[in-house]
């Protein structure tokens, strides 16, 4: 039996002697139950968030990964490098996304991409109502940011996209040997484990789904989480039954935006890196090195691709 499963039904064992959907014995408590946790109500829902810096410099609004992480590993962003942080010149924004992180819990009706732009909307509007602001997406957040582009190419000064997903839903097509399978394997494990736990049991289903996701992260028991806390029900319903199920595509208005965009892939990333990053970039946006960092600007092509640029 694969470790992940063990991992499960090590947790399951341990459920009879203590109950993690009592706030706080296995997984966080979110803001709704930690009244001490740096919030902000929006229209349906209450989230988890904090801001660094001087709210009248440049706001840049994170979106973090998943869908279902939290920003916990991304607020290394502002931490002081030789008595220097990039919160001096910037306003940062990091939030848990709905329904994730330390946010309020939804049932599956309310975890909808409608409901996310929703939610960026008012993030944006409460921090920037007349400003334009930055945005810097990673993975899910880097399609996170997309779709609001697409919605608003206007009130978009900038974005940095850390390997982001698809903007389009048959963006591997581009390409007939380019093979898009990411998450396979522990969305197999976390499938598996929807006939044990219940997704609208959210600190167990939570708790479960950490486990599970330990062996794709190489995790030691040393380490310190990268993440406060999964959101289970997010991972499945909005990924699974809503991002890869339909026929999305947030690229129609992107040539509407102005403003420089810069996407960034790591080199030994394999599935979100250089190559398929290439593929989904447009011709027309791009400038310098396949191979570095890519600043892009100006224009949509808005045409599919079959090869990278040149």
């Amino acid at each position: 039996m694969p470790r992940p499963r063990l991992a499960l039904l090590g947790a399951l064992a341990i459920f009879g002697c203590l109950d993690p959907s009592e706030p706080g014995n296995l997984v966080p408590a979110t803001v709704l139950d930690d009244p001490e946790l740096p919030a902000l109500d929006l229209a349906d829902t209450r989230v988890h968030l904090e801001t660094f810096g001087d709210p009248d410099d440049p706001v840049i609004v994170v979106l973090h990964g998943g869908p279902g992480n939290d920003y916990r590993y991304l607020l290394r962003l502002v931490e002081p490098i030789a008595g220097e942080s990039l919160a001096d010149d910037y306003f940062w924004v990091f939030w848990d996304q709905r329904g994730a992180g330390l946010s309020q819990r939804h049932g599956i009706e309310a975890l909808t991409l409608d409901a996310y732009l929703g939610d960026l909307e008012q993030v944006v509007d409460h921090f920037a109502a007349d400003r334009r602001v930055v945005l810097l997406g990673h993975s899910w957040g880097g399609q996170y940011a997309g779709m609001y582009m697409n919605a608003h190419p206007e009130r978009v000064a900038g974005a940095i996209l850390a390997e982001p997903g698809r903007l389009r839903w048959d963006i591997e097509e581009l390409e007939d040997d380019f093979d898009f399978d990411y998450f396979a394997e522990h969305l197999g494990d976390l499938l598996w484990a929807r006939q044990f736990v219940s997704m609208q049991d959210h600190a167990r289903a939570d708790y479960v789904t950490s486990l599970l996701l330990l062996e794709e992260t190489n995790a030691r028991l040393e380490d310190p989480s990268p993440n406060w806390r999964v959101g289970a029900a997010v991972l499945l319903d909005l990924y699974l039954e809503q991002i890869e199920a339909t026929h999305f595509d947030w690229t129609p208005r992107l040539g509407e935006v102005e403003a420089e965009v810069l996407f960034i892939t790591g080199g030994l990333s394999i599935d979100l890196g250089t190559e398929f990053q290439l593929r989904q970039t447009p011709c027309s946006w791009t400038r310098g090195s396949s191979r570095s960092p890519t600043p892009v600007t100006r224009t949509w092509c808005g045409r599919r691709r079959r090869t990278p640029c040149r």
